[in-house]
């Protein structure tokens, strides 16, 4: 009888752990879609609560890292009013965007890790490359699209885009992609025009 005690003990302890790790596993795949609430609705501070929770959770899941990196490039960017002379000679106000040097740095620190996990996610690259787009280093974004290419070599180009999911055109969407910003290039040719050359030259 005793026994009989123990073996229903046992078997509430077993049930209750599993639905421990149930719960555990739910809560995991759902950091994904709070972070996007949160982000969406600008509400920071809880969202770096929630990534250091899912941290935790998952320290080698990539979504992290690009959620880390969507954190920092939109807390950390900010739309100033300046004056510029259009070409016709007048004078204009217009937006421009600038971004805080520590979140710029954490935000490369995050997708660069993000790369380093999932090497062959097309989208972390791309994400990397209009970060430095947007900050005008131009030579950084020149390494990060040679890397692009060097990668494609190793992987054959067999890409990934979100959630891991497989591109089945890769080669052409890669190709979509960098001239994409070749094009932005040729806009600033005074500052881009060896960068150019010398991706054109590969």
């Amino acid at each position: 009888m005793k026994r009989s005690i123990l073996n229903r003990g046992g078997i509430q302890l077993l049930t209750a752990l599993l639905f421990l790790g149930l719960l555990t596993t739910l809560g995991a795949e759902d950091f994904k879609s709070r972070y996007l609430e949160l982000l969406k609705s600008q509400q920071y501070d809880e969202l770096l609560t929630l990534l250091s929770r899912w941290e935790k959770a998952e320290p080698a899941n990539p979504e992290l890292y690009i959620a880390y990196f969507n954190y920092h490039f939109n807390r950390g960017r900010r739309s100033v009013q300046t004056m510029g002379q259009a070409p016709d000679g007048r004078y204009l106000v217009y937006e421009k965007r600038e971004y805080d040097p520590e979140h710029a740095k954490a935000a490369l620190a995050s997708i660069n890790k993000g790369i380093s996990l999932a090497p062959n996610r097309l989208d972390i690259h791309f994400g990397k490359a209009r970060l430095l787009s947007e900050l005008g280093d131009f030579k950084a974004q020149k390494d990060a699209i040679v890397a692009i290419l060097e990668q494609s070599k190793r992987n054959g180009n067999r890409w990934m885009w979100a959630s891991g999911l497989a591109i089945t055109a890769g080669e052409s969407s890669m190709f979509a992609g960098i001239e994409e910003y070749l094009g932005e290039w040729f806009e600033r040719f005074a500052e881009t025009g060896p960068y150019l050359k010398e991706v054109a030259e590969l």
